[in-house]
């Protein structure tokens, strides 16, 4: 006699795993409210677009021993890295439940 399932019944993959239902990982929410979540958004939404174009500006007008095509091709540089670390911190802010 053979032990098999018949075709139509499977074991979900997560059976026996801890903490894992039906629909995935259960992981807890943090609860912050609207209001905070609201206001450390433009808070930091804020911030990195100050720093953002105030320091591609700064860059811009004291970097005078470059050309002007080298200079806008490192301020566009450091927007984007200042872009790239303002999403990152955000994620990490976040994923600790202060955003």
């Amino acid at each position: 006699m053979s032990t098999a399932e018949p075709a139509g019944v499977r074991a979900s993959s997560s059976e026996g795993a801890p903490d894992v239902g039906g629909d995935g990982p259960e992981v807890p929410q943090a609860s912050i409210g609207w209001p905070r979540a609201i206001g450390s958004g433009l808070l930091a939404l804020a911030i990195a677009l100050g720093v953002t174009i105030v320091g591609t500006d700064w860059f811009l007008t004291n970097v005078t021993g470059l050309s002007r095509d080298n200079r806008v091709w490192l301020a566009s540089a450091l927007f984007l890295v200042v872009v790239g670390v303002a999403a990152w911190a955000l994620r990490r802010l976040q994923a600790r439940g202060l955003i």
